[in-house]
């Protein structure tokens, strides 16, 4: 069982980490568009910790879940 546990974290880690710059990649153009850089910037930063705040209390809720 443990196994398992860290393979699926080992499979989401890195979506996880590369995800913010993609979004920053893809987004930041739009947001910018929208609204003043400094403040797109900001939104985008905010969406990129409660995602990943979200994962990792998933992933939390996930292993203890498989004990």
């Amino acid at each position: 069982m443990t196994g398992y546990v860290s393979s699926r974290l080992g499979v989401a880690a890195p979506h996880a980490l590369s995800t913010p710059m993609r979004a920053f990649r893809h987004r930041f153009p739009s947001y910018a568009g929208i609204f003043k850089p400094r403040l797109a910037l900001h939104l985008i930063v905010i969406n990129q910790c409660l995602r990943a705040g979200s994962i990792v209390a998933v992933g939390v809720l996930f292993f203890y879940a498989t004990l």
